[in-house]
């Protein structure tokens, strides 16, 4: 009778426990008890592109169903993740008794619809990536050579050439990271069976210490296992707050939820000077209003690139901007839009002169007063000219111009160091100081070329074969130049822009046949803007010879720009074009052949 009774004891018991544990789980815990258990708690996240149990690559984010961005051929690299801030709570591993043991509940991840998506729409998703880094990898390739044309023709004491470096060097970093992820690509197999799964990782902060001083330590979690949409973690090494004295457990899932829902909603975590939005990656400071704004970075996610400084959220002052497809501008920027290049003028730089017969005559009109053969008075208006001769023995300039505001370093007293002389027009007009002109130049030891102004009133061919009949080219002289000015009027009677064009390309390849020197392209910048991108071919293949006034934007293979119009030369009675060329001292050593 005694052992029936004493086995009897061991149900009733246990049965005493499930009551008091369920009592216990059933008891409505004070808020403030639930508040003792908050953890901040960092999930960082990377989505893996899977093939059975193989990771292809990480990803931080994807834009759409086209762009893996921050994508590595790695399975979970730090720079393919993004970190996020997201509530937690302390728990107990058993009910009733204190033993938390580092232990942690948290909202499992929404997983997106993306990690649904078939094989078949992973490949289409991997086809389109392979075709984006392609043209990633194409656009890299000609900024670098953008940089490098920059760099030579740019000196290390120019504002914006540290800039310029940085670029280069984050394009090589850049080119090198797409280059693995191509290959990554490349190794995907058609018939592959593709997943995508998002990999999360947690880190708990935990405060050891009640000494005021005493920060809080980052310390990583591990995954115990999934419950009732929440996820239970663990500190690697089963640290917790010192505060910590909590009665909530595993079992309180529904409690904890509804508790955690009235917590911050789960939040980026980005250093104070970065952010990420839907442009790209941002690294600078920021308005009031979140706006970039100060000196700052912007990596896109379409590969292009800004430094430099921005206000309210523009690029505004100086700056430099790398954009798929486009030339490499590094300038002044004004509300978001590019003004150009501004050059400092000093004594170092190359700098040469254009002329015509306007160098040799100044026509003045003369009015007076005569009487017709009916007595009467009228005014009449004739042309007077006056004729110069050019003192070759001591040119120099000595003035820049007054159309356009300069920055100039020390006097104005530049040596010049290459001419160019208008020999013909159209198809029947010669500069009759030309031959002169070009035998004095050349005697005195300048770099020598010759410029035909081209009309639309001709063809290409006979303004070519007028050129090549009137005009001289000798060994050591520079290559020829079209100078192109039509106005829109005289565009439309040549037919338009496109057999405008075709007469352009006549000449060119005319004068290039014949001398067997690529001619130079004169526009302006105008007329680069407007028309020139109707052929791309010509902005590709020829040098051009800007004519702007002020700021440069050289969206080109720029050779020469003409800085002004109405410079001053001693030597020379009228204003004069003054020019420099795009490079200094070792770009025009390699540019002269020497």
């Amino acid at each position: 009778m005694k052992k029936v009774i004493k086995y009897s004891i061991f149900p009733a018991v246990l049965l005493c426990i499930i009551v008091v544990v369920f009592l216990w789980q059933s008891r409505t815990v004070p808020p403030e008890e639930i508040a003792m258990s908050d953890a901040k708690v960092e999930r960082e996240d990377c989505f893996l592109l899977m093939s059975g149990n193989d990771t292809l690559m990480s990803f931080r984010d994807i834009q759409g169903d086209t762009l893996f961005v921050g994508g590595r051929p790695d399975s979970h690299s730090n720079v393919s993740t993004i970190t996020y801030s997201i509530p937690g709570q302390w728990v107990n591993w058993l009910p009733v008794i204190p033993s938390c043991k580092g232990r942690l509940m948290v909202m499992k991840t929404d997983t997106t619809s993306l990690c649904k998506a078939s094989s078949e729409q992973l490949h289409k998703m991997v086809a389109r990536q392979k075709a984006a880094v392609k043209r990633l990898l194409v656009n890299i390739e000609e900024q670098e050579e953008h940089a490098d044309y920059y760099i030579r023709t740019h000196n290390v004491t120019e504002d914006g050439f540290d800039v310029v470096t940085r670029a280069s060097e984050y394009m090589h970093h850049s080119k090198d990271s797409l280059n693995g992820v191509a290959k990554a690509l490349a190794k995907i197999g058609n018939n592959a069976p593709l997943r995508l799964e998002l990999c999360s990782r947690y880190y708990a902060w935990i405060k050891e210490s009640e000494e005021a001083s005493a920060r809080p330590v980052r310390v990583e979690c591990e995954t115990v296992k999934e419950k009732n949409g929440m996820v239970v973690i663990r500190t690697k090494d089963s640290r917790k707050p010192y505060y910590l004295s909590t009665s909530l457990n595993t079992f309180c899932t529904d409690m904890i939820k509804q508790h955690l829902a009235k917590r911050p909603a789960p939040r980026m975590v980005l250093p104070s000077h970065v952010r990420i939005d839907s442009l790209g990656t941002y690294i600078g400071s920021v308005d009031s209003a979140g706006h970039y704004h100060g000196y700052g970075k912007l990596y896109k996610n379409d590969g292009g690139y800004y430094e430099g400084n921005w206000l309210h959220g523009l690029r505004s002052g100086f700056g430099l901007a790398l954009t798929p497809g486009m030339r490499m501008r590094i300038g002044e920027w004004k509300d978001g839009g590019y003004l150009g290049e501004l050059i400092t003028y000093t004594e170092e730089r190359i700098y040469g002169i254009d002329i015509s017969r306007y160098q040799h005559e100044k026509i003045t009109k003369v009015k007076r007063w005569v009487r017709n053969r009916k007595g009467k008075k009228v005014l009449r208006v004739r042309n007077k000219v006056q004729r110069f001769g050019i003192n070759w023995n001591d040119l120099k300039i000595t003035h820049l111009g007054n159309i356009s505001k300069k920055t100039i370093s020390g006097d104005v007293n530049y040596k010049i160091s290459f001419i160019y002389i208008k020999s013909t027009e159209g198809k029947s007009i010669r500069n009759n100081y030309y031959y002169a002109d070009y035998k004095a130049a050349r005697s005195h030891g300048y770099k020598v070329g010759s410029y035909h102004f081209f009309s639309t009133k001709t063809t290409g061919a006979e303004q070519a074969m007028f050129f090549l009949k009137n005009s001289r080219y000798q060994y050591g002289d520079f290559p020829p130049v079209l100078d192109v000015e039509p106005t829109a009027g005289q565009i439309r009677q040549m037919g338009g822009t496109k057999a405008m064009f075709a007469h352009i390309r006549k000449w060119l390849n005319m004068v290039e046949q014949a001398h067997g020197v690529k001619p130079v392209l004169y526009v302006s910048q105008k007329f680069l803007d407007k028309y020139l991108p109707a052929a791309p071919d010509l902005m590709k293949n020829y040098n051009v010879w800007i004519a702007r006034y002020g700021m440069y934007r050289p969206n080109v293979n720029l050779v020469y720009w003409q800085l002004c119009p109405d410079g001053r030369v001693k030597g020379i009675n009228t204003e004069v074009d003054i020019n420099v060329f795009n490079g200094f001292q070792t770009e025009w050593e390699r540019f002269c052949g020497n």
